[in-house]
């Protein structure tokens, strides 16, 4: 079972007066990440909205270190709520950050520089659900899908608010059409498995042609598509199952699938590491995000520590790691 993980972003507060007058974003997100995490299977929920978390230095790194840092058994879905701009003479567009300027395209991020990390990420399934002006641009064409044939194969998608477009902010309070929309389909979806592209076309036959902005979904560009699909998956096993399947998938993945007979010390770590991720998930569907990303951090040094001590075990017992599972 591969891991599914959200990366979250939400840009509300902006530096430039002329920026500052997005309203729901941080709202929308936050909507959209209690329902996927109360209903739907993920394993981890990254959330970045604080003003000094998206600055362009900053969300750079970051979405730098978390695109290369994914492993081959990771879903990753991407949430993006803030300002959007394009340059039609370069046919580029840009997601605009927190200390981003209106007329310095400098301080802007490149979704090319994005779309860049996301080819050299080696995770499966990448989506990315962006809610900003623009954000069409980030498309290469529409296309449709099943689930089982579909999920073998890697993806690099999404759903964009707009095409070349400005989209709605919506009324104050209430959300933008656009999420309100997602939030919708999803809360109404009863089909335990709900590809991508599906819900991508659900959530566009909402908006008729009395809108003033038409959804879009497809590929990204020339970022390793084989022409598979992420799929929502309705909660069904216990969460206990759902973490130990997580963690021993992963340290299949961790140690290059070769199979390592783990001591009582080790399984005894497993187990403190179930318990932490069931905490982290906790934290994360009461949208106590900042809490649990110092469990996330123990996740990662305890899983580090479970790797190092059974390959030294290997080692020190002159294991032939030969099998394969």
């Amino acid at each position: 079972m591969r891991v599914n993980k959200i990366l979250a972003i939400a840009i509300t507060e902006y530096d430039d007066p002329h920026l500052n007058k997005i309203q729901n974003c941080f709202d929308d997100v936050s909507k959209i990440l209690k329902l996927l995490n109360s209903n739907y299977r993920f394993d981890d929920t990254l959330f970045i909205h604080r003003k000094e978390e998206t600055t362009l230095s900053t969300l750079y790194s970051k979405l730098s270190e978390y695109f290369q840092n994914a492993l081959e058994d990771e879903n990753i879905l991407v949430i993006y709520a803030g300002h959007g701009t394009f340059n039609p003479k370069l046919k580029t567009a840009y997601w605009q950050l927190s200390d981003s300027k209106p007329n310095d395209a400098s301080s802007w991020l490149n979704i090319r520089e994005v779309l860049t990390f996301i080819k050299a990420s080696t995770a499966h399934h990448i989506s990315i659900i962006a809610d900003s002006c623009f954000s069409g641009a980030l498309l290469q064409e529409n296309r449709g899908g099943g689930i089982t044939a579909y999920d073998n194969k890697k993806s690099r998608q999404a759903l964009t608010a707009g095409g070349l477009e400005k989209v709605s902010d919506g009324v104050i309070g209430e959300g933008s059409p656009f999420s309100q929309t997602v939030i919708h389909i999803l809360k109404e979806n009863e089909l335990r498995d709900l590809p991508f592209n599906e819900f991508s076309i659900l959530v566009s036959q909402k908006f008729t042609v009395s809108k003033t902005q038409t959804p879009m979904f497809g590929t990204l560009h020339d970022v390793g598509d084989e022409g598979g699909t992420f799929v929502f998956e309705l909660k069904q096993k216990p969460m206990a199952e759902i973490n130990q399947s997580s963690i021993f998938d992963s340290l299949k993945v961790r140690m290059n699938n070769l199979y390592i007979p783990f001591s009582k010390s080790v399984e005894s770590k497993i187990k403190n590491l179930a318990e932490i991720i069931e905490k982290k998930k906790e934290l994360v569907k009461g949208q106590r995000y900042d809490e649990a990303a110092v469990f996330r951090m123990s996740e990662k040094n305890l899983f580090d520590e479970i790797i190092n001590e059974s390959l030294s075990e290997v080692e020190d017992n002159a294991i032939i790691p030969g099998l394969t599972t």
